[in-house]
C-alpha cells in the first residue's frame, strides 16, 4: 500500500515503513537510551513497542482471537490481580502489572494480526540481518581493539549508552580481564543472548534470503562468541548444533555450517578455555559471581518459595528475596534481582509458572524435534534469552518476542505449501488452476448465450 501526496509539487510516499524498516533496526538499537533521571529512564525500544502495538492494530487489523487465548489472558490477569491484593509495595507492582500487561497485549496483538502471508514481513526479515550484521560487526571490532588494549571503540554511543548493572554505563575498563565487548548493549551477557536470537532468526529464514542470512548468522555467530560471555559462547554454540541436527534442510548447507559452525565453536572454545571463562562454572557455588546469580541461588529461591508460597507471589514484590542471605551480594553490598525469567515465572506464579514452562517446552520439542521446523530455532534462541535475563516482561524483550512470533507465524504459513509440494509442482498447480478458471468463465458465458438464443427462438415459434 503506498500512498501520495501532493501538494503543488510535494510528493510524498508513505509504504509500510514501521513494519520493514522501524521494527528490526529498533530492535538491533532496543537499548538505545533516550532519557534517564536516576532509577528512570526511557529507551528507544519503550517508544517503538507502543507505536508499533497501536500500529499493527490501526493498520491490519486483528482477526479475533481464538477462545484459549482469551482465556488464558484474561485468566492470568485475574490470578495477578489476586496475589497484587497481597502487595505491600503497591507502586511497585502497578508498574511490573502494566509491563505485564503489554506483554501480553504484544503477544495477542501479533499472535492475531493479519501478517502471517504479508510481503513486508520479508522485507522485514532483510532489514533485521543487515542491521544486525552491522552490530556483530561492531561486536567483533570492539573485540579486536579490546585485545589490542585500545579502548577507542568503548561507549561509542555516548549520553545515549545503555545503563547497565548497578543503574550505570558498563565501562570495560573497570572490569577484571580479559575485557569484553558488549557493542550497543548494557553488558556483554546482553550482547550475546541478542546475537544468539539473531543468528537463530537469520538461520531460520535462510530460504528467503540465502547469501544474506547465510553471511548475518555467520556474522552473529561470531559475534555472540565474541563477547566473551557463557551465554554468548554456549547459546551460539547451541543455536547452530540444534539447526545442523534438527531442522530439515539441504544436506549442502547443512555440511556448509557444519564445517563453520565446527571450527568456529572448537577456536572460540580453546580460547575462551585459556582465557578462563569457562572456569567460571566452578564458581556456581561462590557468592557474588554472575553464575551463581543465574544459576545456584534462583534454583535455591525457587525451591524455598514453592514451599512456602505455592500459589506465587505478588508481583514486582522483593522482600522475600531480599530476605535470603544467599541472594546478597557481598562484594557490592545490593541486593539482586531473578536474572532468569524463567524462575521468575515459577517465583511470581508458582505451580501455574511450572505449567507455563512446560507448556513451552513442549511446544519447543514438537517444532524443533517432531516437525524439525525452522520456527524450533526461533523458541530455542528464545529460551536461552529468557533464561539468561531477569527482563523477561521488559520492552526490549516484549519487542524481540513479537518479532520472532510475526516472523514465526510468515515461516509457518509460507512452509505449509513448501513442506509438501517442489517449486515445479507449485507452478504446475498454478497453471492448472489459471487454466480451470478460465474455461469455467468460457463455459459460463457459452452456456449464457445458449439460454439466451433458446429463450429467442421460442419466443419466435
Amino acid at each position: 500500500m503506498i500512498t501520495a501526496l501532493r501538494p503543488s509539487n510535494v510528493k510524498i510516499y508513505f509504504e509500510f515503513w514501521p513494519l520493514v524498516w522501524l521494527w528490526p533496526i529498533s530492535l538491533v538499537l532496543m537499548q538505545v537510551t533516550l532519557l534517564h533521571l536516576k532509577s528512570f529512564e526511557i529507551t528507544l525500544s519503550v517508544v517503538i513497542c507502543h507505536v508499533l502495538e497501536v500500529y499493527i492494530v490501526v493498520l491490519y487489523w486483528l482477526r479475533r482471537p481464538p477462545d484459549a487465548q482469551i482465556v488464558t489472558a484474561l485468566g492470568l490477569i485475574a490470578y495477578t490481580l489476586g496475589l497484587g491484593l497481597f502487595a505491600w509495595n503497591g507502586i511497585e507492582f502497578g508498574r511490573s502489572l502494566a509491563l505485564f500487561l503489554n506483554l501480553i497485549a504484544m503477544v495477542l496483538i501479533c499472535l492475531n494480526a493479519r501478517l502471517a502471508t504479508r510481503p513486508e514481513i520479508r522485507r522485514s526479515v532483510a532489514v533485521f540481518c543487515v542491521a544486525a550484521a552491522g552490530a556483530g560487526l561492531f561486536i567483533i571490532a570492539q573485540a579486536l581493539t579490546f585485545h589490542a588494549d585500545n579502548f577507542v571503540l568503548s561507549n561509542i554511543l555516548g549520553p545515549l549508552a545503555p545503563i547497565g548493572p548497578g543503574n550505570e554505563v558498563y565501562d570495560v575498563t573497570a572490569k577484571a580481564p580479559p575485557p569484553r565487548p558488549a557493542g550497543f548493549y548494557s553488558e556483554p551477557s546482553v550482547a550475546g543472548w541478542f546475537m544468539t536470537f539473531a543468528t537463530a532468526l537469520a538461520l531460520a529464514c535462510r530460504r528467503l534470503y540465502p547469501v544474506l542470512t547465510t553471511l548475518a548468522a555467520t556474522i552473529c555467530a561470531l559475534a555472540a562468541m565474541a563477547t566473551l560471555s557463557l551465554t554468548g559462547v554456549l547459546g551460539a554454540a547451541t543455536v547452530l548444533a540444534g539447526y545442523v541436527l534438527l531442522v530439515r534442510d539441504r544436506l549442502g548447507y547443512k555440511l556448509l555450517w557444519l564445517g563453520l559452525a565446527g571450527t568456529g565453536v572448537t577456536t572460540v572454545l580453546v580460547y575462551a578455555y585459556h582465557l578462563g571463562i569457562l572456569e567460571r562454572f566452578h564458581n556456581m557455588n561462590t557468592p557474588g559471581t554472575s553464575v551463581y546469580f543465574r544459576m545456584n541461588a534462583p534454583s535455591r529461591l525457587i525451591s524455598e518459595s514453592l514451599d512456602r508460597f505455592p500459589f506465587g507471589y505478588p508481583l514486582g514484590q522483593t522482600n522475600f528475596i531480599a530476605s535470603r542471605h544467599y541472594y546478597f551480594n557481598w562484594l557490592q553490598g545490593t541486593q539482586t534481582t531473578i536474572d532468569n525469567t524463567l524462575l521468575s515465572i515459577v517465583f511470581y506464579f508458582g505451580i501455574l509458572g511450572l505449567a507455563m514452562n512446560a507448556t513451552y517446552l513442549i511446544q519447543l520439542a514438537r517444532y524443533l524435534l517432531l516437525r524439525r521446523h525452522p520456527i524450533g530455532l526461533l523458541m530455542l534462541s528464545l529460551l536461552i534469552s529468557l533464561a539468561t535475563t531477569g527482563a523477561g516482561w521488559g520492552h526490549h524483550v516484549v519487542l524481540m518476542i513479537g518479532y520472532a512470533i510475526v516472523v514465526g507465524r510468515y515461516l509457518h504459513a509460507r512452509g505449509l505449501l513448501e513442506s509438501t509440494l517442489t517449486r515445479k509442482e507449485l507452478a504446475r498447480l498454478h497453471s492448472a488452476a489459471v487454466r480451470r478458471v478460465v474455461g469455467t468463465r468460457n463455459a459460463a458465458s457459452s452456456s449464457a448465450s445458449r439460454a439466451l438464443a433458446a429463450r429467442r427462438w421460442r419466443a419466435l415459434t
